[in-house]
């Protein structure tokens, strides 16, 4: 199966890092109905699964992390809102590490990502959305991985996703919302 431009750029990220990261996820920006902006799920990348994929990654349960993956699939994020939509609006990276940073965020992802084993979230913003790290290890913040990531999601060499139609999405404690490009 043919990965997606988006997938081999998530890919491209985790295959170029030292650090074991499990999944990456490409969080669009784009608008609801009202106008608001709305970061919602392009793709994601989660390598391919083994009998050693568990201890290659430092993960209890991959299959439970797999599950985030595809729960969050149907998630979106308000700009300025839980940590995703947070790093958008502020145009920072958010890392977060281990157990007490990812509770203290006090967020609906980073509760998600936490009770599906993973000790380090990172979010680090593009100019057309969020891409977000995952991993089952405490990971140190690293600059290197913040700008490789810059620089495969250049606005010169990306091209928007488009979404055609109206998309459904769910934001957290807030419900469904229509989103449209």
């Amino acid at each position: 199966m043919q990965q997606s431009s988006l997938q081999t750029r998530l890919n491209f990220i985790l295959q170029n890092r030292p650090e074991r990261w499990l999944y990456a996820i490409f969080w669009q920006a784009s608008k609801d109905t009202n106008g608001r902006v709305v970061l919602l799920w392009a793709d994601g990348y989660f390598p391919s699964t083994s009998n050693d994929h568990d201890q290659m990654f430092g993960c209890d349960d991959v299959y439970d992390t797999r599950w985030l993956m595809m729960s969050s699939v149907s998630m979106c994020f308000l700009a300025g809102q839980d940590v995703v939509g947070e790093s958008y609006s502020l145009g920072s990276f958010l890392w977060l590490a281990g157990d007490m940073e990812l509770k203290s965020y006090n967020s609906k992802r980073t509760e998600e990502v936490r009770v599906h084993g993973i000790k380090s979230l990172v979010c680090i913003p593009t100019p057309n959305g969020v891409v977000e790290l995952g991993s089952c290890d405490i990971e140190k913040q690293d600059g290197g991985l913040i700008q490789l990531t810059k620089s495969v999601f250049d606005p010169g060499s990306f091209h928007s996703v488009n979404l055609t139609n109206f998309d459904e999405c769910e934001i957290p404690n807030q419900g469904i919302f229509l989103v449209y490009s």
